[in-house]
């Protein structure tokens, strides 16, 4: 019979509602235990069976247990979990602890630490389920990044998973990687992928019956919306998520849906419609999840501003800002704060110098879709945005100003990709970001727009010849030495010997110090 952590990788990888059938005759066969009863409970979430996972919860007990009490609070009841006693001592059952300990910060809104979390949990996470628990850690990692605003950072590290040669083996983790980075795409400014993405996916789930299915429904509204689309919002959210009461999403999904539905709703001028969704996202307790509470206050503050009442409108745009600032949700604070320009539509000097704030930080996330919506709030106030060529680079975050340096000697974006182990797609993202903040009209010209004195930072990649580069970031992704052996088509023996290398030149004792140095 299958270990517990097995049930959980085939759950997250193919199909939770067979790891459901099997960890119920598990538990019939070998009897309960609180790991069985902590299994259970998560499978249960991931087959939308909500009552029952909570109805389980009081059977799972230890470092395990408390961790999927947490996760399930946050999922079915949108509270905020307590910390809890720490990893689990069996190896195999850390994967399933780490994915319910940084879901539930995520759900929780608690999106700063989700950060933390998912990062502190990377090393220990490569060999375990065959690489599908580092899979969604990558995922929730770069979801978190996202929330925040910082797009190009998601990017990188959504690439990883998609690059991955095993992603074949994980369909469920592909399809919401995907949907990730259609809606960071969308928010760069490329409205192509998250099209795309939306149609593929009702081709794919034309009859969505999983969390995770569902959930994928979320990130393509998400996506769409930040596009620019309303038409069809609508029905992706009513679909993924089974009809107007959305019982297949979490509760902290199902308040961001009728946002998107408020604001499709005001996109049609039907202020009637606008206000059923509101009610219903206002009938759920959120005083302590942040990330959800400033989602209800930005409806409230769209409903205030399409009713013309400005003072209400900032007034909940304020409020928006404030808790998502809370919870660490940058990029829901930009919004907010373009929100409460609408809602005011003043030209006081103050006023204006913010817009010019928002639009210089989106533009160094690399949010062109704000940073879009502040030019826009600044044209109607008869101003534009300023372009001060070299007064961006302060923007810009360390990987971004690398790229530029090597643009500026004249490497093109494969050239780079291979240089800082990223996609050529990631290198297009930071060229862009580089492009907007610094103000040059092409990548040609960016050496006349970088600050005097300029050069490229050294680092401890630099010792590595072109061969140990390759094998560095093979090692990064988690691959053994058998499988980088098959990849370079050399053998296994030469593999040991280039780790051993990269070890030296690089001063570490260990595969998971190699990682940190190429992401680094």
């Amino acid at each position: 019979m299958a270990g517990l952590a097995d049930y959980v990788v085939d759950a997250l990888s193919h199909d939770p509602v067979a790891a459901l059938a099997e960890v119920e005759l598990h538990i019939a066969t070998s009897g309960p235990s609180p790991g069985a009863s902590a299994v259970l409970a998560f499978i249960q979430i991931l087959n939308c069976h909500f009552d029952g996972a909570l109805a389980t919860l009081p059977d799972a007990t230890g470092a395990l247990g408390d961790a999927t009490a947490g996760f399930v609070a946050a999922v079915c009841l949108a509270e905020v979990p307590a910390p809890g006693q720490g990893d689990p001592a069996e190896e195999d059952r850390r994967g399933v602890h780490a994915f319910v300990t940084v879901e539930a910060a995520m759900s929780s809104g608690q999106i700063t630490l989700a950060e933390e979390l998912a990062r502190s949990f990377v090393p220990g996470l490569t060999a375990i389920g065959g690489g599908t628990f580092w899979a969604w850690n990558q995922v929730a990692l770069a979801r978190s990044l996202a929330f925040q605003g910082r797009f190009t950072e998601a990017r990188e590290e959504i690439d990883l998973v998609l690059e991955d040669r095993r992603s074949d083996q994980w369909p469920a983790v592909d399809r919401i990687a995907r949907g990730v980075q259609a809606f960071v795409a969308a928010h760069a400014g490329d409205p192509t992928l998250s099209a795309a993405y939306a149609a593929t996916l009702e081709d794919e789930l034309p009859a969505p019956r999983t969390y995770l299915e569902s959930a994928s429904f979320v990130l393509a509204a998400f996506a769409e919306q930040a596009a620019g689309r309303a038409a069809g919002l609508d029905r992706l959210v009513l679909h993924g998520g089974g009809g107007r009461f959305l019982p297949r999403f979490q509760v902290v999904d199902r308040i961001y849906a009728y946002e998107i539905l408020v604001e499709s709703a005001l996109a049609r001028a039907d202020l009637l419609a606008a206000g059923d969704w509101l009610d219903l996202a206002e009938a759920y307790p959120l005083d302590g999840h942040d990330m959800a509470g400033a989602a209800v206050a930005r409806c409230r503050a769209r409903i205030a501003i399409a009713r013309d009442d400005p003072e209400t409108g900032a007034r909940e745009s304020a409020l928006s800002r404030e808790r998502a600032a809370q919870a660490g949700g940058y990029l829901e604070v930009l919004r907010a704060q373009l929100l409460q320009a609408g809602a005011s539509r003043g030209v006081d000097p103050a006023e204006i110098a913010e817009l010019e704030s928002v639009a210089a930080l989106a533009a160094s996330t690399g949010a062109r879709t704000l940073r879009t919506w502040a030019a826009r709030e600044l044209a109607l106030r008869g101003g534009r945005l300023r372009n001060v060529p070299g007064l961006g680079w302060e923007g810009l975050t360390d990987r971004q100003r690398l790229v530029a340096l090597l643009a500026a000697q004249g490497l093109r974006n494969r050239e780079i990709g291979d240089r800082l182990f990223v996609s050529e797609r990631t290198v297009e993202g930071h060229i862009a970001a580089v492009l907007d903040a610094l103000g040059a009209p092409s990548r040609v010209g960016i050496g006349r727009y970088l600050p005097p004195g300029t050069s490229r930072p050294s680092t401890a990649l630099d010792a590595l010849t072109p061969r140990q580069h390759e094998v560095a970031r093979l090692v990064a992704t988690g691959r053994t030495n058998a499988e980088i052996a098959a990849t370079l088509t050399i053998s296994e023996k030469t593999v040991e010997k280039h780790v051993a290398d990269v070890f030296l030149r690089l001063k570490v004792q260990s595969r998971s110090a190699v990682a940190a140095a190429v992401r680094s």
